[in-house]
């Protein structure tokens, strides 16, 4: 087995070498695939790719003297976050995990980064969501033969992750809409319209109830606030209608077609009073003592990855009850993107994180009507709205979604510019 994974991994190597744009596709690829199997090389994988990527990136722009082709303003910006982050090493109380955060998070601002210049020149994006939304269904496809509560609590020794799973199958459930839409072939619409069907089977099994609930806001907001489109409203009430249906007659049958673990989370949607429910508690205790640590480190923070490590001094030792719940005595971060970044790097990580947000998303607000830019802002407040409850600024599929949201900018700009020149 050792022989076949260097073999398989010269043969890789050769192949990113020879086009970098066969590393962009990997990486995208093995992206769904992350947070459900452990890969070679387990977390590293990816990265490892990417390395082998960027290195074939610099040696044929060094031979060629290509133009490149990014946005400025978004990639500083996320450059700028990181540099600030490595700095926080100098006052936080562990400066390792401070340094080993910054070295993870510059490999995703470089995938950022060659994505959007790979992408323009070499590939379509077009394919890549295609190869997203596949890996995707085969991911969905192979769920169906998972213990998800045993995966569950395998989460913090294994790798796997069920969350983070549901988030990218989230991503690519709506991203199938633009290969929907973007189709006039009747047999395609079908065959989009299945593996969706088994994409939200999947998300459903997962018991991911933060993506649950962010899937159908982020989509009624766009709804809301993009171009009326009556087809729209009538695919996202009938939808609506029959995942209410579904879950009903799960509660009321013995037909045993999802998990008695995944029905009480799905039960937990409807339930208003959050008596007994430990992990909601911890959740909201983990926020109040976030909040004791920003008031007491509102500049600078307590050094990005530190929130851990100060937070059991902040709890209060032998007391843990916060909101009234109890607290878990080991906490992995402040489970809040928005809140984590004012923690753990202060009021300077807040203004980079939301000017960075703010950059990305403001082109494609004004371009909401075309398919590409709609869908692109769809994804990413998905993400954002995930954001309430998951650290997702130092997870690659926030970057993978802002990389395809930047670059669907960068497409629009380009057209428009080729317009003008042709009118001259």
């Amino acid at each position: 087995m050792n022989i076949f994974y260097l073999i398989a991994g010269i043969l890789v190597f050769v192949a990113i070498l020879h086009k970098p744009v066969i590393g962009v596709m990997l990486m995208v690829i093995l992206l769904p695939i992350e947070g459900l199997l452990i890969l070679p090389g387990d977390r590293t994988l990816i990265y490892a790719i990417g390395i082998v990527t960027g290195i074939s990136w610099v040696f044929k722009h060094f031979i060629y003297k290509m133009p490149i082709c990014f946005s400025r303003h978004c990639v500083l910006l996320a450059a700028i976050y990181c540099l600030w982050g490595l700095l926080s090493f100098s006052w936080a109380y562990n400066p390792v995990l401070a340094f080993g955060r910054a070295s993870s998070f510059f490999n995703m601002v470089i995938f950022y980064f060659l994505f959007q210049d790979i992408i323009r020149k070499e590939c379509d994006i077009h394919k890549i969501i295609i190869l997203f939304w596949m890996s995707s269904i085969g991911c969905s496809l192979y769920s169906f033969f998972i213990d998800w509560q045993e995966m569950e609590r395998l989460a913090l020794f294994a790798g796997q992750n069920p969350n983070e799973l549901a988030l990218n199958l989230g991503v690519s459930l709506l991203l199938s809409s633009y290969l929907f839409n973007s189709s006039r072939r009747a047999l395609v619409k079908s065959f989009v319209i299945g593996g969706d069907l088994l994409i939200f089977s999947a998300i459903i099994m997962s018991g991911s109830r933060g993506t649950w609930i962010a899937l159908p806001l982020s989509y009624l907001i766009i709804l809301l606030y993009g171009p009326q489109e009556k087809k729209s409203w009538a695919y996202f009430l009938t939808g609506s209608v029959a995942f209410i249906l579904l879950v009903r007659l799960l509660f009321i049958s013995d037909y045993g077609l999802i998990s008695a673990h995944v029905v009480d989370r799905l039960k937990g949607l409807f339930t208003f009073s959050i008596e007994g429910t430990q992990q909601f508690g911890g959740r909201l205790g983990t926020v109040e003592v976030a909040l004791r640590v920003i008031a007491d480190n509102p500049i600078l923070g307590v050094g990005w990855d530190n929130f851990p490590v100060v937070f059991p001094d902040y709890a209060g030792i032998g007391s843990f009850q916060v909101f009234g719940y109890g607290i878990r005595l080991a906490e992995t971060g402040v489970h809040n993107m928005y809140i984590a970044a004012q923690a753990e790097l202060g009021i300077i990580g807040s203004i980079l994180l939301f000017s960075y947000l703010y950059k990305v998303v403001r082109p494609l607000m004004e371009h909401r009507g075309l398919i590409l830019q709609k869908t692109s802002l769809l994804i990413i407040l998905f993400l954002l709205i995930c954001g309430l409850k998951s650290d997702l600024f130092n997870m690659k599929i926030l970057w993978f979604v802002t990389s395809i949201s930047t670059t669907a900018s960068l497409i629009l700009e380009t057209e428009k510019s080729k317009v003008i020149i042709s009118s001259h």
